[in-house]
């Protein structure tokens, strides 16, 4: 916070330095606002940027920092064990090039309510647009096309917590 003649606040009312404004804020930016506690407008102020830059810390994935995306596929079943080793032989360099990384697959060790003991595979990514662009690459789709009618499978992006 910039703190200008005689030690007041010079950013604008109501304005974060992150250029939120303080209303912005839910949660901990209202009750650190002093929105009904009778202090002065400089000590709100002080208050609604503490509480911004407070939110702005604590909360990566609003400071721009993406959640890592992650591809979860399920075979429900492999009826030609030669196409999907014919797919993993285009996919996984496709996947790795892109950024993939792969870091489970294999036999289910134990399935619970609906799932099956059958093949799943984890693939972490920086982002959900790179996890999409991968599936969606030349190259990958070579490899779904090395695969067609070899298994059925349930492939899921989902974003990290």
């Amino acid at each position: 916070m910039d703190v200008g003649r005689g030690g007041r606040d010079t950013l604008p009312k109501g304005e974060a330095r992150s250029g939120r404004k303080s209303s912005d804020v839910r949660g901990i930016g209202w009750a650190m606002a002093g929105a009904r506690d009778g202090a002065s407008p400089y000590t709100k102020q002080l208050r609604a940027s503490v509480s911004i830059y407070c939110y702005l810390i604590f909360l990566p994935e609003k400071r721009g920092v993406m959640a890592k995306a992650y591809w979860i596929a399920c075979y429900r079943e492999i009826s030609d064990p030669a196409k999907l080793a014919a797919y993993g032989k285009l996919a996984v360099p496709s996947i790795e090039a892109g950024g993939g990384r792969l870091l489970a697959r294999g036999i289910a060790a134990k399935a619970y309510e609906a799932g099956l003991l059958e093949r799943t595979v984890l693939i972490e990514f920086d982002s959900i647009e790179q996890a999409i662009a991968v599936h969606d690459s030349p190259g990958y789709q070579a490899a779904l096309a090395a695969l067609k009618g070899g298994a059925v499978r349930d492939l899921r992006i989902v974003a990290g917590a």
